[in-house]
């Protein structure tokens, strides 16, 4: 898609209107046509900026030049102007000049938490034109040290919190070349170990940077290097250049945007693109303020969300469903300033209405996207489970994604005797697959090439062309609402079925004994496919009814779909993003030896889940127990 000229009124859309009117009721056929104007006065908007060669640091200059006396961060007492952000960077880029021969277009590893720093880091190296590799902080060991390997930096930056961390690694930073820079001074005679460098910006001035300091930098230039969350194997670096976070700007805007006046609630890590791109670079886009929070905390949460008077906030994964286990408080739903926005992905359709009355948030917005991924969706208009639409009129103008069947086991499209792949009808599930060009591109990720082709389909609809695949499961119904239905490595196969498991976790999580449930296969001997698995974690002070948990599946489930097996969790693994871990749970399978958890399995003659015994998992092995 391009500029207007794509979307005038021109003989091809005078006709498409025509056949739309005829093809959709009149209603459904407005509704089309709202949608792709908003997407085109957002897609002109970015086009606009590419034009300007707009990157986050002439968005901060403008910031600065227009409202430096603004409050941009917020974080816990803390409170820092636009004009703040500028001399914190600035800062940051004199200190860095000074002391190292760091070159534009090199990457430098950044390991923080949430503050204040960690803004005014990424900022200060952006205006080098040096990328930050953003590291998991939770990641030790062999996985911290592949993402060290595949950033390929020289440097290493992080906050004191990590120097016991860098300590055990600092062997293997010194033969890789790395050096370790510690942000902050050192003071009351302490000293930091050897190898490592204090990073004392204290008493650098704040003043603007020559010309010569600042890099020439584009909108393509690579700011950042953000890491996939690793739930599927170990974690890759998607290439973030600066007009990613100018498009996520523009994506807020087709809900309304933010606003000058809003304050954003961030409580995601910055080094996810959630909490940095769509949070923090948004906020400076939009000229409005982030309330940074150091991490998520359900019971901290709203409080915060009222000390700071948020208007919007940003969620992802199991977040909301924390939320809404906590107790009911008298103040649920009050706030000094109206809560305009939930923002995010990932919200269970069967808590979204009860979260969004509970809290009395005015929309919930849920959109759909990857880092990497050339395109997505957003649900501007709060249809409960949607990710957003995908209009016929849209499907006619643009043709920029396709859902098409494919091999489950392989994740790759199932072709045609032409060739070429096979689209499903709409109201069916496939995998999705976006168009990549011009204006969509996909970067691939640093490290082995193989994994950036991995991610390519060719010859989809025609010889020649270039899609990315999403590797994820997706429908879109008959008035074009698209729905996330699972990742195709989630997904499993059973008695010649493929179960869905975000489709069985949404069935099991409707009862109220169970705040939250990972669901996944497990292999049993003699048994083609994977058995269903439902690892769930109760409420407080709730106990579960065997017998009526194997009603409730039976009921709502077909029975390829049940879970076999039952495992009873005090709390669930999950990733920094509140991704369900699975790779453990599967490799660990029904084991009542070397698990500790309670393990249940399915009882077809009893009607209920019955305790695994030592017996029962032997009649298991052998095959002779009816699953």
């Amino acid at each position: 898609m391009g500029d207007w000229e794509v979307f005038g009124f021109s003989a091809l859309v005078v006709s498409l209107i025509v056949a739309g009117v005829k093809r959709n009721s009149i209603a459904n056929f407005i509704q089309d046509f709202k949608d792709v104007s908003s997407l085109a006065k957002a897609l002109i908007g970015i086009k606009g900026a590419e034009r300007k060669n707009k990157t986050v640091i002439t968005v901060l200059s403008d910031g600065v030049s227009h409202y430096p006396d603004r409050p941009f961060l917020l974080y816990q007492d803390e409170k820092y102007t636009y004009r703040d952000a500028e001399s914190e960077s600035n800062r940051i880029a004199r200190w860095v000049k000074t002391n190292s021969d760091l070159s534009q277009d090199e990457t430098v590893a950044v390991l923080m938490k949430n503050e204040p720093s960690f803004i005014w880091m990424w900022l200060g190296f952006a205006k080098l034109g040096v990328g930050t590799s953003l590291l998991n902080y939770n990641l030790k060991g062999e996985s911290l040290m592949h993402c060290m390997r595949i950033s390929n930096a020289r440097y290493l930056v992080m906050s004191r919190a990590f120097i016991d961390i860098a300590k055990e690694l600092l062997p293997e930073l010194q033969q890789l070349g790395i050096k370790v820079w510690v942000l902050g001074s050192v003071s009351n005679g302490t000293k930091l170990p050897d190898g490592m460098v204090a990073m004392d910006t204290g008493h650098v001035t704040g003043n603007p940077l020559p010309v010569d300091h600042l890099a020439p930098i584009t909108h393509s230039t690579i700011a950042s290097l953000i890491f996939t969350s690793g739930t599927t194997g170990l974690p890759k670096a998607v290439k973030v250049p600066h007009k990613t976070p100018i498009k996520a700007h523009y994506a807020w805007s087709l809900c309304g945007g933010l606003k000058p006046t809003d304050v954003l609630y961030v409580s995601l890590p910055l080094y996810h693109s959630s909490g940095l791109l769509n949070g923090v670079l948004s906020c400076l886009s939009a000229g409005c303020t982030v309330a940074l929070a150091p991490k998520f905390s359900a019971s901290r949460f709203w409080d915060d969300i009222r000390k700071h008077k948020a208007t919007a906030f940003l969620y992802i994964g199991e977040l909301c469903r924390y939320l809404l286990a906590q107790p009911e408080k008298p103040n649920d739903g009050q706030y000094p300033s109206p809560l305009r926005i939930a923002y995010g992905n990932g919200l269970g359709a069967d808590i979204w209405e009860r979260f969004q009355k509970r809290f009395k948030i005015e929309k919930v917005v849920e959109w759909y996207t990857a880092t990497e991924a050339s395109g997505g969706f957003i649900n501007t208009d709060g249809k409960v489970g949607s990710v957003g639409r995908y209009s016929w009129l849209a499907e006619k103008l643009a043709g920029n994604c396709v859902v098409v069947e494919c091999d489950f086991a392989t994740a790759q499209p199932i072709r045609g005797s032409d060739g070429k792949c096979k689209p499903v009808p709409r109201g069916e599930t496939g995998l999705m697959l976006f168009k990549l060009d011009n204006f969509n591109k996909f970067l691939g990720y640093r490290g082995p090439s193989h994994q950036t082709q991995n991610k390519l389909v060719r010859d989809v609809k025609k010889t020649g062309d270039l899609f990315f695949n999403s590797g994820d499961l997706m429908m879109i119904d008959v008035d074009g609402y698209v729905y996330f239905k699972d990742r195709l490595g989630d997904t499993f196969r059973w008695k010649g079925e493929n179960v869905s498991t975000i489709e069985v976790s949404n069935i099991m999580n409707r009862l109220p004994s169970i705040m939250e449930c990972n669901v996944y296969g497990v292999e049993v001997p003699g048994c083609e496919g994977r058995a269903g698995m439902a690892a769930i974690v109760l409420q407080d002070g709730h106990n579960l009814d065997f017998k009526h948990l194997y009603d409730h599946a039976t009921n709502h489930l077909p029975d390829y779909a049940c879970p076999k097996f039952i495992r009873v969790m005090l709390e669930m693994d999950i990733t920094t993003t509140f991704k369900h871990k699975k790779k453990q749970l599967v490799s660990q399978g029904f084991n009542i030896e070397t698990i500790s958890d309670d393990l249940y399995v399915v009882d077809k003659a009893k009607g209920a889940y019955v305790q695994i015994s030592p017996n029962i998992m032997e009649s298991i092995q052998q095959g002779s127990f009816k699953l």
